[in-house]
């Protein structure tokens, strides 16, 4: 999917290879792009906020310059082709040739991919206490990231980060402000957002799909008392996965484009898709995961559900955390049935929903899964903490928290290959 401003959205498809194969063979393209600051440093200008760009030549004037170097050609094949490591290579040699110190962390990083073997933390950790001290003093976030925040590297690129933000804390803000123009973020997959106040949210999340990077592929909103997702209509340049776990998360008319799977896990949604165009073009797979209470959590899954024209492309349900027989009724009653091909209640049905689905099963004919596997840990999870402030807690009869062995045998009769009870290692895939 293009975007107006990707910066490789009109490239012939030949002359980025050719750019590409260029640069791996260790040839050169001109196009660097330097923005000078006062005493001769090189800065890397963030944005319109000019006083974030006076503070980054005040630092770099007190110690060594900060050195940013930008090869536009090369940075859109590295947007364009996320996952080639020969372009990393190259990038890594010609910000070397040109004294940029990112080199040293994706050379080292990318010779150890080479080798088949993890990166030395410790010996990343150095090369990144030294480009901090020295060279990246508007990234106060690197020296957060060492200690504890969530993150992951690869190929000398923040791949995976999670950002908190306190409201009224100005320190919080201006680090989100520099990690999201910062180069180390410029091909970041997974962000994360945690929001401590509800009034943090609507500049965080405007913040974000302002400067998003075209590589990122998962977005999870978490922690507002109330927040918009309306920013965040075209958050993605490719296919990806919004989350929200939030005290309400408020869903417009949109139209959201780019978000193939939507994974919904908050108390309250208010859902208020267009009555006239799809709202959720590309949403291929929703995940319901309602916190909140029994009736509310039922109230806003089903409004989700209740209009076919919102997700025109949507083939699969996941009700893989709780309330699974509620969900089944739910998913029932939808007008979008019919266009669905996979239903997942792993770990969720009881003999209540298998007999749902036993009495349903010609209404079900179109369905080409359905998964209601059990690993078994809902039941030990309960009896567990039970018996933290009741030794003697007696569990339920089989057939409560699961799906008994006669049900499962009726199901597999009546379904025959529709019905999976066999779960996959890692599934379901839930993580953010």
């Amino acid at each position: 999917m293009q975007r107006d401003g990707d910066p490789h959205a009109s490239r012939p498809a030949g002359a980025a290879a050719q750019a590409g194969r260029r640069l791996r063979g260790g040839g050169r393209l001109q196009g660097v792009r330097d923005l000078r600051g006062r005493n001769g440093a090189v800065v890397h200008r963030v944005g319109r906020d000019a006083s974030l760009e006076r503070r980054t030549v005040r630092r770099s004037a007190r110690g060594a310059h900060l050195v940013h170097r930008e090869h536009p050609e090369l940075e859109a094949l590295l947007v364009a082709s996320p996952d080639d490591l020969g372009l990393y290579e190259a990038y890594g040699r010609w910000l070397a040739e040109n004294g940029d110190p990112r080199a040293e962390l994706i050379l080292f990083d990318c010779a150890s991919e080479r080798q088949g073997r993890k990166p030395n933390r410790d010996e990343r950790h150095a090369i990144l206490e030294r480009q901090n001290r020295e060279l990246y003093a508007l990234a106060p976030f690197l020296s957060s990231c060492m200690h504890g925040w969530p993150f992951v590297w690869a190929r000398g690129f923040l791949r995976e980060l999670t950002l908190q933000i306190h409201e009224g804390d100005a320190t919080s803000r201006e680090q989100v402000e520099a990690v999201l123009v910062h180069p180390y973020t410029r091909l970041l997959r997974r962000l994360s957002l945690g929001i401590t106040s509800g009034g943090a949210a609507p500049w965080l999340v405007e913040r974000v799909a302002e400067r998003r990077p075209q590589t990122l592929e998962s977005l999870f909103v978490s922690g507002a008392s109330s927040v918009s997702i309306d920013p965040l209509r075209s958050i993605f340049a490719r296919p990806g996965r919004l989350g929200t776990y939030n005290g309400t998360s408020h869903f417009g008319a949109g139209p959201f484009h780019g978000i193939r799977m939507l994974d919904v896990r908050d108390q309250q949604v208010d859902w208020r898709p267009s009555d006239v165009d799809a709202s959720w073009p590309d949403l291929e797979i929703l995940v319901l995961r309602p916190r909140g209470s029994h009736a509310d959590s039922l109230r806003w899954s089903a409004q989700m559900l209740s209009s076919a024209r919102a997700m025109p492309k949507l083939r699969e349900v996941w009700a893989c955390e709780s309330k699974g027989d509620e969900l089944l009724e739910v998913i029932l009653a939808s007008p979008l049935l019919p266009q669905l091909r996979r239903l997942d209640f792993t770990d969720t049905l009881t003999n209540r929903g298998a007999a749902l689905l036993y009495s349903n099963a010609e209404r079900l004919s179109g369905i080409e899964e359905i998964r209601i596997g059990s690993t078994g840990d809902r039941r030990a999870s309960i009896v567990r903490v039970a018996r933290v402030g009741a030794p003697n807690y007696e569990p339920p009869p089989l057939g409560e928290l699961e799906i008994d062995g006669p049900w499962r045998s009726r199901l597999a009769r009546r379904f025959g290959k529709q019905i999976r009870f066999k779960i996959p290692v890692g599934h379901p895939h839930l993580g953010l």
